[in-house]
């Protein structure tokens, strides 16, 4: 399933997730670097799936 990560009205990402477990498969498309939460590119400035992927998990709404 893919979905695009939006920062208020800006398009920041899209992403292929996981239907059951709604994991981050693949990064498709990267629009706008600077909107990209923080914490989640590395120190180069390049765009890290594995931060970006415990940042997602952390978004989610608990189960319970």
């Amino acid at each position: 399933m893919t979905w695009t990560l939006m920062h208020k009205n800006i398009k920041v990402l899209d992403m292929e997730l996981h239907d059951q477990t709604a994991n981050i498969q693949q990064i498709l498309n990267v629009y706008n670097i600077p909107h990209i939460p923080l914490g989640v590119c590395s120190e180069s400035g390049k765009l890290s799936f594995t931060e970006l992927d415990k940042w997602w998990n952390g978004r989610a709404i608990p189960a319970s």
